[in-house]
């Protein structure tokens, strides 16, 4: 894994040994503000999370290393609203990546109840829990899905394509 992901809480413990040698040698009052940065970079870690990074690897195509950082994330349910929800969108999608519908179809019904802020990242998570119902043999809640990824009326070429492939194989099937 990458050292500058890590470097919050690097930086957390150089402030927390240097605000012990200083409370030891001058008292606390010479130490507390090292003790709050200590503390202000904690709850950023505990608010905030690795998330963003890890999606932006996982836009790259390091699953991996995506993974690496998503699992330094202590407790999902502190993360803020849009990191919470970018969590689970991420962790659902490097499931898909391996080949886990079973496990990415909870994360991304959860990333898409928190409602993400862009139309785009509403979209791409209705049409991958389209493909997972299509891959179920759930023709009708593929439908719903996909008629929810239609109504966001992104601009993405891709998102379009991708449409349009899964509404054509629907349409194969009747």
């Amino acid at each position: 894994m990458k050292w500058q992901y890590s470097i919050r809480l690097i930086l957390v413990s150089f402030l927390v040994l240097f605000g012990i040698l200083l409370q030891v040698e001058k008292g606390l009052y010479a130490a507390w503000y090292l003790f709050a940065a200590a503390f202000l970079l904690l709850a950023g870690h505990a608010l905030f999370g690795t998330v963003f990074p890890a999606f932006q690897l996982l836009q790259r195509g390091l699953v991996e290393d995506a993974d690496k950082l998503l699992n330094q994330v202590w407790n999902p349910s502190w993360l803020l609203p849009r990191h919470r929800t970018y969590f689970f969108l991420s962790k659902g999608m490097i499931a898909l990546k391996r080949d886990n519908p079973a496990v990415a179809e909870p994360l991304l019904r959860q990333a898409l109840q928190l409602k993400p802020e862009r139309p785009l990242d509403r979209a791409y998570l209705s049409l991958n829990l389209a493909h997972i119902q299509f891959l179920k043999r759930e023709y009708q809640a593929c439908r719903e899905f996909l008629d929810l990824a239609k109504s966001e009326q992104v601009n993405d070429l891709v998102v379009k394509e991708h449409i349009q492939r899964l509404e054509q194989a629907l349409a194969n099937l009747t």
